[in-house]
């Protein structure tokens, strides 16, 4: 019995210890060191405007990264995209893998190869979930995700003249 309340004391002065010395540190919501995360807006535009028929789509998109924590001073950035896929009111012209290289602001570059994406549709936005990885420049070898909150389409515009924009909110992070 002895022993057990010996080892229970010993065992709360390590914590103790460990929590005083700052090696027992609590996890927070910022990126670690080297990762970085950046929060921001897409812009994205269709010609010919989305319908609810499927049909090849230039889709043009633009991402302004305008807040972003990361150890190597990159606070905002920019990156845009432009493809040619099937695209409908329902898929959003989120489809095959693409690659977009982001401008930082301390004049550095990031090429990030988007290998998957899912889309979520919702009652009044999509989530798209694309992942992929950095292949040149800023955080090079590092996996990449960026989460983009989408409002959804307007059904009477997708039944008739078609819909030419999507707005929308997102998050990009590096590990």
């Amino acid at each position: 019995m002895l022993a057990g309340i010996r080892s229970r004391t010993f065992g709360t002065t390590l914590a103790l210890a460990l929590a005083v010395s700052g090696l027992l540190v609590p996890a927070t919501a910022h990126a670690a060191v080297g990762d970085l995360e950046c929060q921001g807006t897409q812009e994205t535009t269709f010609d010919p405007p989305l319908t609810n028929t499927t049909r090849l789509t230039k889709v043009k998109v633009t991402e302004t990264w305008s807040t972003c924590a990361d150890p190597a001073g990159i606070t905002s950035g920019r990156g845009d995209l432009e493809v040619t896929v099937p695209s409908s009111c329902q898929s959003l012209g989120f489809g095959p893998e693409s690659t977009v290289e982001y401008k930082w602001n301390n004049g550095r570059k990031s090429a990030l190869r988007w290998t998957t994406v899912s889309v979520t549709r919702l009652t009044a936005t999509s989530e798209v979930v694309k992942t992929g990885s950095v292949t040149d420049g800023y955080g090079q070898d590092d996996a990449a995700t960026e989460t983009i909150t989408l409002v959804n389409p307007d059904l009477l515009a997708c039944a008739a003249s078609g819909v030419p924009s999507a707005q929308g909110v997102e998050v990009l992070t590096f590990q």
